[in-house]
């Protein structure tokens, strides 16, 4: 049966809106969109297919600086040994004699420092024994005795051991000093007395009387003075004055 076509025109405007709607094809649903959740751990992490960042190149190393060769420290001396106490009375008639020997005392009382104070108390020790070479061959009766202790005690106690045992009656004693720019050697001479006798230690307690004799040799301080100081020089410079005071007995001791 044909159909009959119906003119557009006679159709009304809705049914022609219907028609229209049906002939336009209808737009796809978009697809979900994921969204991710950053990963704190993962912060760090390079992004895949990312350009990694070139590490940076390493600066090299600065060259050290050569370091100056140093001295080598002088060595510490050894601490003198305190002698025994004599263990009897000791005939002091030694003290009032004219012609008894003198006693030429150095050394140092150590302490833990290093450094300058050994240096000078090597120096001390050296100018010491020069003195005491020195006025031995002016013909004087002397007695050399170098200490090195960490207790002033100590010397003292030795000093008066020594001197009853050798029967010396004078001390020609040596010491240093480091004063500002300065360093150098004070000399001075003492008198032992004594009137105190200690029976629990069979020991006389000697005190010390001064002499008018006191000298003080001073030179520049610098970093290598200590080293370049010859203690020959020192000591004959010591050993003359000595002898110009008339403090010194020459002869045998008794």
């Amino acid at each position: 049966m044909p159909r009959h076509r119906v003119p557009q025109r006679a159709l009304p405007i809705c049914l022609l809106l219907a028609i229209a709607a049906c002939r336009t094809p209808h737009a796809p649903a978009a697809a979900p969109v994921l969204v991710a959740t950053p990963n704190p751990a993962d912060a760090d992490a390079p992004l895949a297919g990312a350009a990694r960042r070139p590490k940076a190149e390493k600066k090299p190393k600065p060259v050290p600086r050569p370091k100056k060769p140093r001295r080598p420290k002088a060595k510490r001396p050894p601490p003198t040994p305190v002698p025994k106490a004599a263990a009897a009375p000791l005939d002091l008639s030694f003290l009032t004699s004219k012609t008894a020997c003198a006693l030429v005392f150095g050394g140092a009382t150590l302490t833990e420092e290093e450094g300058v104070e050994v240096d000078l108390a090597q120096l001390n020790g050296a100018v010491t024994g020069a003195v005491y070479e020195r006025l031995g061959a002016l013909g004087y009766v002397v007695e050399p005795l170098v200490v090195f202790t960490r207790d002033s005690g100590d010397r003292k106690q030795t000093v008066a051991i020594e001197l009853a045992k050798r029967r010396c009656n004078r001390v020609v004693q040596v010491s240093h000093y480091l004063q500002g720019p300065t360093f150098g050697f004070l000399v001075t001479m003492i008198q032992p007395a004594t009137d105190q006798f200690d029976p629990s230690q069979d020991l006389w307690r000697f005190h010390w009387d001064p002499m008018p004799f006191t000298r003080r040799y001073a030179y520049r301080y610098t970093e290598d003075a200590l080293f370049e100081l010859d203690p020959e020089d020192v000591a004959q410079e010591i050993a003359f004055d000595l002898a110009e005071s008339g403090l010194l007995a020459r002869g045998r001791a008794p």
